[in-house]
């Protein structure tokens, strides 16, 4: 796994692994309209915590790829 690059370095048009502080955390999103907003649906809203905070990534991580499938 690749380590955490400062937020500045982030994809735009990509699902990435997003970090916003210890109190708010990780979560998964993509860049629209300026704002980091969670995943999976486009019409999310700018991921929040528990009391309501607005998380604001400094940090990123890509996402790793799957297991293989055992057949």
């Amino acid at each position: 796994m690749s380590k955490w690059k400062p937020i500045e370095s982030a994809p735009k048009d990509t699902e990435v692994l997003l970090y916003a502080g210890k109190y708010i955390g990780m979560y998964l999103g993509k860049l629209r309209k300026g704002r980091y907003y969670s995943e999976p649906s486009p019409d999310s809203v700018v991921w929040r915590d528990a009391g309501g905070r607005f998380g604001t990534p400094t940090h990123w991580i890509e996402l790793p790829k799957p297991p293989k499938e055992e057949q």
